[in-house]
């Protein structure tokens, strides 16, 4: 928050400028002549490197404005040892439709005393404001927030408000566990990865992945996507995050600060963050970051 309210002051004329930060591209910046085009710093070689999507991130008009370093997104977490006790399958490749996915969601909620209260849900999920996570169930149907040009509200539509439908459906059943939505994130992380197990499926964020093989939350998991819908596709959302370069009145000091954010973006750079944080490499080069 101290480096946007920071950011928020010198864009608008009471700040310095950095030369580059590590946030998302914001097109009013662009608006306000605070960000350098950087169009004329990568080479061809470069762009192609980068996988569809990564630099489109950091683009607005039609010029590029940032250096992208990886993008996050969200999956389903799966705990295998949950499964393996349930008898339940996990789906093949990852992907389900979403009448499988609800199936496994109420197999995998056990009741192992027979009181009538299950120890462990086939579901939990939190929704927090900054947390994306469970947006792709709302998306599931083929609702979108925004559609049209000019841009239109379009979650109102049929496919939004079959979305929302299922939304409501699942925090409803009594296969989810019960602080779903009502609790912060850190209690519903716990109740999947930490000793006690009460939760199979979670939809988390790419962060989870060097989490959940550390020794604090080590767990037998696996990586689902998000189950289809009507239309027949899985769906998720995701951001790409990098360096926006803010404008130099130096030709010399803009190229240094380039040369700077591609070094924070190396090849070798997006293989750590990946390996520590999970946020996955936008360059085709790195490979699997995970051998």
């Amino acid at each position: 928050q101290e480096l946007k309210d920071g950011l928020e002051a010198a864009v608008s004329g009471s700040g310095k400028l950095p030369d580059l930060a590590p946030v998302p591209l914001e097109p009013r910046y662009v608006l306000a002549g605070a960000v350098q085009p950087l169009d004329g710093y990568l080479r061809r070689e470069e762009r192609e490197d980068h996988y569809p999507g990564a630099l489109e991130g950091f683009t607005f008009g039609g010029k590029l404005y940032g250096i992208p370093y990886g993008i996050e997104f969200p999956f389903l977490a799966v705990n295998l040892e949950l499964f393996r006790e349930s008898g339940v399958t996990p789906p093949p490749d990852g992907r389900w439709t979403y009448r499988e996915f609800a199936d496994s969601v109420r197999r995998l909620t056990l009741d192992r005393n027979g009181d009538g209260r299950p120890e462990s849900y086939g579901l939990g999920f939190y929704i927090v404001e900054g947390f994306h996570e469970f947006w792709p169930f709302l998306y599931s149907d083929g609702g979108r927030p925004l559609e049209g040009d000019p841009p239109r509200y379009a979650m109102d539509g049929p496919a939004g408000v079959s979305g929302l439908k299922r939304l409501l459906d699942l925090s409803s059943s009594s296969a989810v566990w019960p602080g779903s939505g009502r609790v912060p994130p850190q209690a519903v992380w716990s109740a999947f990865a930490g000793s006690r197990r009460e939760i199979a499926i979670l939809p988390v964020g790419t962060w989870a992945i060097p989490l959940l093989g550390s020794d604090e939350w080590r767990t037998d998991f696996a990586v689902a996507e998000f189950p289809s819908g009507e239309g027949g596709t899985s769906v998720t959302v995701g951001r790409v995050i990098g360096y926006t370069v803010f404008r130099q009145s130096d030709p010399r000091r803009a190229e240094m600060a380039v040369r700077l954010a591609k070094h924070l973006a190396s090849r070798e750079e997006q293989r750590n963050l990946a390996r520590r944080k999970g946020i996955m490499p936008v360059r085709k080069s790195v490979g699997n970051p995970f051998p």
